[in-house]
């Protein structure tokens, strides 16, 4: 197999896997909708029971969240697997963080100043693990360019 073939197998199965990229991103979106509808409705003071709803909605969207950043990593896999280890160790750190938050979020009990630090560290994350998707997927498109030239 010559490397033009390679180069054309290797951009099938990442449009492939593209086109589940889309799939699972789609499903998030709706998990965010979901959410900020329940937050919407929320009453205030917030009761019990609504803060069970926000919460199970909170939980989805995390899940949706870490199924499109695990699917990212699944597709830099293809082309460079120590960027796809940098980045599954990340969202291991993500999801960690989100247990974390997700204890303490939805008690009225614990005070924000003990959440605030939680939630400053998964912005940070999150920042790095969006913004190291964008980035080792646009290395991959260029150096796909780059061969097909």
């Amino acid at each position: 197999m010559d490397l033009s073939e390679k180069i054309r197998l290797l951009k099938n199965e990442l449009e492939r896997l593209d086109d589940e990229l889309q799939k699972i991103e789609s499903a998030w979106i709706q998990s965010v909708d979901s959410f900020e509808a329940a937050q919407n409705s929320l009453e205030e003071p917030a009761t019990e029971e609504g803060l069970k709803v926000l919460a199970s909605q909170y939980r989805e969207v995390m899940a949706k969240q870490i199924e499109l950043f695990r699917a990212n990593s699944d597709v830099i896999r293809r082309v460079t697997p120590r960027a796809s280890e940098y980045l599954d160790k990340k969202i291991a750190e993500l999801e960690k963080n989100d247990r974390e938050f997700q204890k303490k979020n939805f008690d009225k009990e614990i005070p924000q100043d003990e959440i605030k630090p939680l939630l400053d560290e998964y912005q940070k994350l999150y920042d790095e693990i969006d913004t190291s998707i964008g980035l080792f997927r646009k290395i991959i498109q260029d150096t796909i360019q780059k061969f097909e030239s």
